[in-house]
């Protein structure tokens, strides 16, 4: 059962039961197709850059399925022939939607956090041939998430890794804790931006990926990051509220009557941001993303 911890007037989240509920995977399904686009673009492009051709005795990781679509209907398609999937996600809210909405018999959906401790999860499905993770490394322990990708691979296993280091989605959430009525939960915003939004330039981006991967033991073929241009979000209050809403950390504690408001106020926050440009028009569209291919040393 979800909760929600009250300490020193700030609000954390937590599970009883274990998992975090992250986000609404309704809402999340209804506004990720910027996303899935993306992901689909970087998927078609890489698939051929694996080095050894997937088989059916082989099995992939999935890492932040989310609601399941973009496994189901994109990754798989790709990725056969293989023995199965497993999608995992550190929601439970998630993988039920999954299972219900984008159930597959080569789909094995589990409760994984990739930046927690991962032992046991090794221990019942053994190593994998390629791990992939779209749009989810952001929100884990990134240094504990590459060490854990690592030792989930087999050696000469590779993975294909696609996540946001900066994006105009956290310079809202942290405007909306800037009032009263929302301040309290300034800790969780802080803990779900990741440090990658405050680093200047790529070159810092880029070393701070290197070291991620040096300490993984991770040898790179490809460790870049890519600038998205979003146009559409700019002069789209509407979808700029709907992407920003449909990750926000806030929304999963709230009550439903709260969600409504909170929903107004970040509506009033967008707007006034985006029509008086509060804003640069490049910090308002734009998307850096890290793209990574890597492989682990066959010892």
């Amino acid at each position: 059962m979800k909760k929600s911890i009250e300490n020193n007037g700030n609000i954390y989240s937590d599970d009883e039961k274990g998992g975090i509920e992250t986000h609404s995977p309704e809402l999340y399904a209804r506004a990720n197709k910027g996303q899935k686009h993306s992901s689909r673009s970087v998927l078609n492009l890489f698939q051929s850059a694996f080095k050894k051709p997937a088989d059916i005795n082989q099995q992939f990781l999935d890492v932040g399925c989310g609601p399941g679509d973009f496994t189901k209907d994109d990754l798989l398609p790709q990725c056969l022939p293989c023995r199965k999937i497993v999608a995992t996600d550190v929601s439970r809210g998630m993988l039920e939607f999954a299972a219900k909405h984008n159930t597959h018999p080569m789909i094995e959906y589990q409760l994984l956090d990739i930046g927690g401790d991962t032992s046991g999860f090794l221990r019942e499905h053994g190593h994998f041939e390629r791990v992939y993770s779209f749009h989810c490394l952001h929100w884990a322990n990134q240094e504990a998430a590459f060490s854990n990708i690592a030792s989930l691979l087999k050696p000469g296993g590779e993975c294909l890794l696609y996540y946001p280091a900066r994006t105009p989605s956290f310079l809202f959430w942290k405007e909306i804790v800037k009032v009263q009525r929302w301040s309290k939960y300034r800790e969780v915003v802080n803990n779900a931006i990741p440090k990658t939004q405050y680093m200047e330039d790529k070159d810092a981006l880029i070393c701070y990926a290197e070291d991620l991967l040096k300490a993984a033991e991770l040898t790179a073929y490809t460790c870049e990051v890519l600038s998205v241009v979003s146009p559409k979000l700019m002069s789209n209050p509407e979808a700029m509220l709907g992407s920003v809403l449909s990750t926000n950390p806030i929304m999963p504690l709230l009550a439903a009557e709260e969600k409504q408001e909170f929903t107004e106020e970040m509506d009033q926050i967008i707007r006034s941001a985006t029509m008086p440009k509060k804003y640069t028009e490049a910090q308002m569209r734009t998307f850096d993303v890290y793209l990574i291919h890597a492989f682990k040393t066959d010892l």
